[in-house]
């Protein structure tokens, strides 16, 4: 079981792998395996490269947009959290206004106290963002608790629980809306 290993991520590539010889023995998708897909497509978004080390985001934001809506892409995540919130959120501002029909989602990488992430959500909120991601550490739940109804704007996150405990807890105080 997974708890016979000290890492659990080891554990889930494990399962997944078996999963996969599983279905291809049966002749089955893995989701297949589980029920059946819940839908046949997805739409996809973009998530940006971030930051560059030396690189203002003014001058890598722009250009990193323009490549990736010329893709095709009519969904961008991109990361913040690295620079001051005033800067971030001007650049921001400027590439809202030139591209008005694009959803932008924010990935926070727990970059932020929860004072700060309440200050930045509210700025993206003020943008039309549809996500505010991982805007605080996954492990500070009471922050999460205290940052949802504060915000205009839903919460993602989950994705770096590791133990199904951990993901317990943390589904069972409610306090994201899109579970990673």
């Amino acid at each position: 079981t997974w708890r016979a290993s000290e890492n659990s991520c080891a554990v889930s590539v494990v399962s997944i792998a078996i999963d996969d010889l599983r279905g291809k023995l049966l002749g089955l998708s893995v989701a297949g395996l589980y029920g059946g897909a819940f839908r046949t497509r997805v739409r996809a978004y973009a998530s940006s490269g971030g930051y560059f080390d030396g690189v203002d985001p003014k001058d890598s934001w722009p250009d990193e947009f323009a490549e990736l809506t010329g893709m095709g892409f009519t969904a961008i995540k991109m990361r913040v959290g690295r620079y001051p919130i005033g800067h971030e959120l001007g650049l921001i501002e400027k590439l809202r206004a030139e591209y008005p029909t694009l959803d932008f989602l924010a990935d926070g990488n727990a970059a932020y106290t929860l004072p700060r992430a309440l200050e930045m959500g509210r700025g993206l909120a003020k943008f039309d963002f549809k996500w505010f991601e991982e805007p605080i550490p996954q492990t500070d739940y009471a922050g999460y608790e205290r940052m949802r109804p504060a915000l205009d704007l839903p919460l993602a996150g989950g994705e770096g629980l590791v133990t199904r405990g951990e993901v317990h807890e943390f589904l069972g105080r409610h306090c994201v809306d899109i579970i990673q």
